[in-house]
């Protein structure tokens, strides 16, 4: 089993009606290939791309993201992603986030060809993975705080809507395969703290 890609992305600015405008491009390229002593071999060629715009509703304040992704995986159908986001920095300290974007993940070749090895084996029955996924938080950060040369907390929730999750289970008293487990439904929050002292010692706690 093998696998080649190429990824490049770039970032321009231009203007458009007095707005400094922000584009962002992706492109990724890659195949996979597996080889088999039984003539059983298979390639598969993959590609995404993306396109996003950064546009300042108020400059220094406001900044709406929009943007799209398309993937498209060997047999399965192109899917296009959308992202949508918005970041408010109502002071220098602080700054409030909020996104919801589509995110897709096809069956990778381990996953849907590994050998029969009798404790472990593929599927290729295998459908891709697709969710969707509203978040937001609000960061709080101080160049000084007592005897800390900087303080930074960072607040999120996030609300996760998955159909057909890719898990590895046991399919048996002794053989785990990947399955598609359904819709499922994830809600939770994050919380990270860091602490720098001078430019020599940071200190973080994420949970």
């Amino acid at each position: 089993l093998s696998t080649t890609g190429l990824r490049t992305r770039d970032r321009f600015r231009h203007g458009l009606l007095g707005r400094e405008l922000a584009t962002n491009l992706g492109l990724d390229l890659s195949g996979d290939a597996l080889r088999s002593n039984d003539r059983n071999g298979r390639d598969r060629f993959n590609l995404g791309g993306f396109l996003g715009e950064e546009i300042p509703l108020l400059p220094e304040r406001l900044v709406l993201i929009g943007g799209a992704r398309l993937d498209w995986t060997g047999d399965f159908d192109p899917k296009l992603l959308p992202d949508v986001a918005v970041v408010a920095t109502p002071a220098r300290w602080l700054r409030f986030k909020g996104q919801f974007a589509g995110a897709y993940r096809a069956p990778t070749f381990d996953e849907l060809y590994h050998p029969d090895r009798g404790f472990l084996r593929g599927n290729p029955a295998l459908r891709p993975e697709e969710a969707w996924t509203v978040n937001g938080g609000v960061e709080l950060s101080l160049e000084k705080l007592g005897p800390f040369s900087a303080f930074r907390l960072e607040l999120a929730g996030f609300h996760r809507d998955i159909d057909e999750s890719i898990t590895w289970i046991l399919i048996s008293p002794r053989t785990i395969a990947p399955v598609n487990t359904g819709r499922a439904v994830a809600t939770g929050f994050e919380v990270g703290i860091s602490l720098d002292w001078t430019e020599l010692l940071r200190v973080s706690f994420n949970h």
